[in-house]
């Protein structure tokens, strides 16, 4: 048993983390997860990773620290590897090696890992497709029994980790989570051992687009974002789907704003209820606008006293410009 006090740990300098993906992957006493369903897109990340770290490219906007591979492949034909490479553009000249090891049945298991590993020394980046067939569990749900068996994985991994980041392809549940992490296939242990989560998913069954987000223990975890998906650098990250989502309300209300002056200027002494059959868009929002203009003072009563039979007309005070309403 090893007994720390806090006076002595406060004292203690410990060396600085090191990064081989700036502040989101990097050696650790833990794995990190890049988890999703079936076709998502795991393998094809992590093969972009791969070739980025090979190169030291940007991977995600990110910086990476040159270094050799070994990518642990269950999955993937030699023909899909090849087609791989040449998308991410390895140059198998200039970049570092990566080896594609393929084991038997008999030898995926974190012994075989670790065989491997001794092998390639100086391997900085280590993908393990995928965790659950490592693992050999017989229930992934069951929290004691994968418990075990990380510490069976990690013991096998101990002695490389110190120079060696590790992140296991794994699934996702089938049902959709409120909460990303909380759809991580197995037993809540298997997130609760990892670094860092990362999660890749379709937009839905219609559309292809493709999400990403992360969550660290220590670097900048990525909240889910939006991407787009171009050769040769692969998948990118656009805005965080909250401020996608912000961007795109505040373009609607503009629009909106812009085509209700535009009504008034043109239609001075109409009513509400005749700008509502006018201006597309929702009537929650026209009215929202509508509102706001008023209290700018961009809109202002003309007539009508809003009883029955005398509803308040308005009119704009000028027509707009799309330039004068963005500013």
């Amino acid at each position: 048993m090893k007994i720390n006090f806090a006076g002595e740990l406060l004292e203690r300098e410990f060396k600085k983390q090191e990064w081989l993906v700036d502040r989101l992957l990097g050696p650790s006493k833990r794995i990190s997860l890049l988890a999703g369903r079936p076709r998502a897109g795991k393998s094809t990340l992590a093969w972009q990773l791969s070739v980025a770290v090979a190169g030291g490219r940007d991977f995600l906007g990110r910086s990476t620290k040159r270094s050799p591979v070994l990518f642990w492949n269950r999955e993937s034909t030699d023909r899909q590897i090849n087609g791989l490479l040449k998308q991410f553009g390895y140059d198998k000249l200039s970049d570092e090696q990566i080896a594609v090891v393929t084991p038997s049945p008999a030898n995926n298991n974190p012994e075989g890992l670790k065989a491997a590993l001794t092998k390639l020394p100086g391997t900085g980046l280590l993908v393990i497709e995928n965790l659950s067939r490592v693992l050999r569990v017989r229930d992934l749900n069951d929290n004691t029994e994968v418990g075990e068996q990380f510490e069976i994985l990690m013991s096998a991994l101990n002695k490389f980790l110190d120079h060696t980041s590790v992140l296991a392809i794994h699934q996702l549940k089938k049902r959709q989570s409120e909460f990303a992490l909380d759809g991580i296939l197995g037993a809540t242990d298997i997130a609760a051992q990892c670094d860092g989560a990362w999660v890749i998913s379709r937009v839905s069954d219609e559309d292809q687009r493709r999400t990403f987000m992360a969550e660290v223990r220590e670097g900048d975890s990525i909240p889910l974002s939006a991407t787009r998906f171009e050769l040769p650098v692969g998948l990118i990250l656009g805005l965080p789907v909250d401020e996608a989502r912000k961007q795109k309300t505040l373009e609607t209300q503009n629009r909106v704003r812009l085509d209700v002056l535009t009504f008034f200027a043109k239609n001075s002494g109409a009513t509400l209820d005749e700008c509502f059959a006018e201006v597309s868009g929702k009537r929650d929002v026209v009215r929202k606008v509508f509102k706001q203009a008023c209290l700018d003072g961009v809109i202002k009563k003309t007539s009508g006293t809003g009883a029955k039979g005398n509803p308040f007309r308005y009119g704009s005070v000028e027509v707009p410009t799309e330039e004068r309403i963005a500013a």
